[in-house]
């Protein structure tokens, strides 16, 4: 009597599938719960920052708000790189150079915009449109980093709240030089903060699309 092979189980096979996927998109990919948590936390300061500098709610000078933001910037940059390498290390070929050029992206467009800053600086303009243009260019290059960022991990989520950071980027765009500007930057903040818990959330759960 010959015995019987075990009945293909499909569920645990596409189980296996989506776990493997899952860990492996972990690996490749930046550390989307702290990304978002630098960041949000980056533009937070920084915007409150100049915002209590150009509105005067809060002792704090032009200057040195700007140097805080600057300062924050360029520790945010250091951490994205170093995080974009080390998604990549433990792998080979196309995975590894993925996460390292990707964390190279983050460092070069911060060293840009700064570039860009200095330039602005140049033109002696008013405070308020000095802070307004900087900021509308550096809210940019964040949320097409994520958004990039998404494309290239095959992220939705990734990609989705980078949208919403151009669309919070766009309403301190339209709003101008006016107190009400603090609406756009804080609403792209609002937008980082929830993506560190969705993606903190995915995770544990290891809930990945």
């Amino acid at each position: 009597m010959t015995q019987r092979e075990p009945a293909f189980d499909t569920s645990a096979a596409l189980s296996a599938i989506s776990d493997s996927e899952a860990i492996t998109r972990r690996s490749t990919a930046p550390n989307p719960p702290i990304l978002y948590l630098l960041w949000g936390t980056v533009y937070a300061l920084g915007y409150l920052a100049l915002h209590a500098a150009l509105f005067r709610w809060a002792p704090v000078s032009l200057p040195l708000a700007l140097t805080l933001f600057a300062g924050l910037t360029v520790a945010g940059a250091a951490v994205s790189t170093v995080l974009g390498i080390r998604a990549g290390k433990e792998l080979r070929g196309a995975s590894s150079r993925r996460g390292m050029l990707y964390g190279l992206a983050w460092a070069t467009g911060m060293v840009s915009v700064g570039f860009i800053v200095v330039a602005l600086l140049r033109l002696n303009l008013e405070p308020a449109t000095l802070v307004w243009l900087a900021s509308a260019v550096a809210t940019l290059l964040v949320g097409v980093l994520f958004t990039a960022g998404g494309a290239v991990f095959l992220d939705l989520a990734m990609f989705l709240q980078g949208v919403a950071v151009l669309a919070a980027n766009l309403i301190s765009v339209l709003v101008g030089t006016s107190p009400l500007v603090l609406i756009g930057w804080l609403a792209a903040c609002a937008v980082l903060f929830a993506g560190a818990g969705i993606e903190a959330h995915r995770s544990v759960t290891g809930a990945r699309r």
